[in-house]
C-alpha cells in the first residue's frame, strides 16, 4: 500500500512541477531583465522534461532492469524528436511541392512511395517496440517473483500505475477547465509582491497579474492583468470566438506631478453616462469609482442590463483604478478595492 501512494505521489508531484513551468512561460515579468531569458529556457527544457515523465512511467512499470539505459534513451529521443520532425517534413514536403508544381500524376507518382515508406516504417517501429517490451515486462516479472511480495502487494502496485496512467491527462484536462484560474495563481508566484507606491494591494489568487511596475521616486506605479472564470463553470461562453469571458483590470498610482496644476487631469466619464457609484476610503484617501456606459457604444435596452461593466475609479491622492468585463466580476473587484491599505 505505501508504495503504491508513492508511485501516485511522485507522478502527481512530476505532473503539478510540469503544469507550474508550463504557466510561467505565459506569465512573464517585465521587471526583471532575465525574465525572458527564463521563458526561453524553460521552454527548451520541456525536450527533456516532457520525455522525463516517460522514464518515470518507464521505471514505475518495468522495474530496475536496465532503467538508466532506457531513460537515455527516452531522453536522445525526446531532444531529437523536433529537430528530427522537421527534418522529416523537409525531406518529404520539398520533393512532393515539387512534384505537384509539375503536375498531379508526378504528384501521385510521388506521393505513394513516400506513404508506403512511412506506414512499413511505422508497423517496423511498433512492431521493434511491442518485442522490446515484452522482454522488459519478462524481465520484471522474474524479478518481482524472485523477491517475494505478495499477491497483495502486486495487485495494490498495478493499481497504482493504472492510476499514475491517468493522472497526466486528468492533470492536463483539470487546467484546460479552469485555465484562468490556473493561470492566475501561478502569475502571483512570478509578481510575489503586490505593492504600489504609498498603497499595498491584495490581488485576487484566481486574477491573472500581467504587469506590475513601482517606480519610487517619480511615484509612478501600477499593477494589471485579467479576470476570468473556467470553462467548466459555463462552457457555452466558450463557444463564441468572438466573445472570450475574460476581464481586464488595473489599479495604479499617478505621478506626484500629477498633484500640481499643470498636471493632466484623470480622465472620469460624462455625468449623462453614468449608471451607478460607488465611494471607498483607502486610509485617508477617498477614492469614488463609477459604472458607465460608454458613449461611443450603441445603447441595447438599458446599460443597467448589460452583462459588460465599465468601471472608471479615481481619488485626490494619485491612486486610480479601471475595470473593463464581465460584470460577475464586479464585486470581487470592488472587494480588491476594498482590501487596499496605505503603507507606512
Amino acid at each position: 500500500m505505501k508504495k503504491a501512494l508513492t508511485i501516485v505521489a511522485i507522478v502527481a508531484a512530476y505532473c503539478l512541477f510540469e503544469i507550474v513551468l508550463l504557466l510561467s512561460i505565459v506569465t512573464p515579468n517585465p521587471g526583471y531583465p532575465t525574465s525572458g531569458i527564463r521563458q526561453m529556457v524553460t521552454g527548451a527544457a520541456q525536450l527533456v522534461l516532457i520525455p522525463g515523465l516517460a522514464a518515470v512511467f518507464s521505471r514505475i512499470i518495468y522495474g530496475p532492469y536496465r532503467w538508466k539505459r532506457r531513460a537515455l534513451i527516452i531522453l536522445a529521443c525526446g531532444l531529437g524528436c523536433v529537430p528530427g520532425v522537421l527534418a522529416l517534413v523537409a525531406v518529404v514536403a520539398v520533393p512532393l511541392a515539387w512534384a505537384f508544381s509539375k503536375g498531379l500524376l508526378p504528384f501521385i507518382a510521388l506521393l505513394v512511395p513516400f506513404a508506403s515508406g512511412v506506414v512499413v516504417g511505422l508497423f517496423l517501429v511498433i512492431r521493434r517496440i511491442r518485442r522490446r517490451s515484452v522482454r522488459l515486462e519478462s524481465a520484471r516479472w522474474l524479478a518481482e517473483r524472485q523477491s517475494g511480495i505478495s499477491a497483495g502487494e502486486r495487485r495494490w502496485r498495478n493499481r497504482a500505475i493504472r492510476w499514475a496512467l491517468w493522472l497526466p491527462s486528468l492533470t492536463v484536462l483539470l487546467v484546460f477547465l479552469f485555465l484562468p484560474e490556473s493561470w492566475g495563481i501561478a502569475s502571483h508566484f512570478e509578481f510575489r509582491t503586490q505593492a504600489l507606491t504609498e498603497y499595498q494591494v491584495r490581488v485576487p489568487a484566481s486574477w491573472i497579474i500581467l504587469q506590475q511596475d513601482a517606480q519610487l521616486e517619480p511615484g509612478y506605479s501600477y499593477i494589471s492583468g485579467l479576470a476570468g472564470r473556467g470553462m467548466a463553470f459555463s462552457v457555452t461562453r466558450y463557444l463564441h470566438w468572438w466573445d472570450v469571458p475574460l476581464s481586464s483590470w488595473s489599479v495604479g498610482t499617478q505621478p506626484y506631478a500629477y498633484l500640481g496644476a499643470s498636471a493632466p487631469e484623470h480622465w472620469v466619464p460624462k455625468i449623462e453616462n453614468v449608471i451607478a457609484q460607488r465611494d471607498f476610503l483607502i486610509g485617508n484617501t477617498p477614492l469614488t469609482c463609477v459604472d458607465y456606459w460608454p458613449s461611443y457604444l450603441t445603447e441595447r435596452g438599458k446599460p443597467q442590463d448589460s452583462s459588460i461593466a465599465y468601471i472608471e475609479c479615481s481619488s485626490p491622492n494619485r491612486l486610480y483604478a479601471s475595470f473593463v468585463g464581465e460584470r460577475f466580476h464586479v464585486p470581487v473587484f470592488y472587494k480588491m478595492l476594498e482590501g487596499i491599505t496605505q503603507s507606512n
